[in-house]
């Protein structure tokens, strides 16, 4: 009950608010040539070429305005403005881009029930179903931000915003980090772009 109260205050915060072999037949060994002089001559015909991984694409973390709650610090992109709290204050922070009419998001609470445990997927549902949208986003595959591993839903919540929430329980802590953007106002890519960006900011002081 305790949990769920906490998940329920801090819903009520956010609503108001991815061997090669050589083709030549290698002679027949010489009858004078020792068996180990043979293998070390046919060695460099049938190695396979070391193999290359291709290069990971890098993230230009954001740089914006640093945001603090509590123990859970993010970056804004360039230009973000910090905006008022849905609600309650203390409890989170957030900033917006104007232009694309995109909000960030975090809260921290007190874990009401420190060392129970909870799986991130019941988590997920509990957010979903205390934050009552008005269109359900998908719960996907949970993120590691800072060493923790976070429970991630992600998409449409109404007719016009996209929404990724990330949330987790650590340290005796509920943490929450919301990225809200418009369906039109960029493409897929540039969404993820931006939501990268800002998940290679996050840090937690526990």
């Amino acid at each position: 009950m305790s949990r769920q109260l906490g998940s329920l205050v801090l819903a009520a915060v956010l609503m108001l608010s991815t061997a090669a072999c050589s083709d030549d037949t290698p002679d027949e060994p010489d009858p004078v040539t020792s068996p180990s002089s043979d293998v070390s001559s046919s060695t460099p015909e049938t190695s396979a070429p070391p193999t290359t991984e291709p290069p990971t694409p890098s993230v230009t973390p954001a740089s914006g305005r640093k945001m603090t709650q509590g123990h859970l610090s993010v970056r804004a992109p360039q230009g973000w403005r910090k905006t008022p709290e849905p609600s309650v204050g203390e409890f989170s922070e957030q900033s917006e881009d104007p232009n694309l009419l995109s909000t960030l998001f975090i809260a921290e609470l007190p874990d009401l029930a420190p060392g129970s445990e909870t799986d991130l997927g019941d988590q997920a549902r509990s957010a979903i179903k205390n934050t009552h949208y008005l269109r359900n986003p998908e719960i996907v595959e949970p993120v590691a931000l800072d060493g923790v591993r976070w429970y991630h839903t992600s998409g449409r919540i109404d007719a016009a915003q996209i929404e990724d929430s990330f949330g987790t329980i650590t340290g005796g802590f509920q943490l929450r980090l919301t990225l809200r953007t418009l369906k039109d106002a960029m493409s897929p890519a540039e969404r993820e772009d931006l939501l990268a960006s800002i998940l290679a900011t996050v840090e937690l002081d526990l």
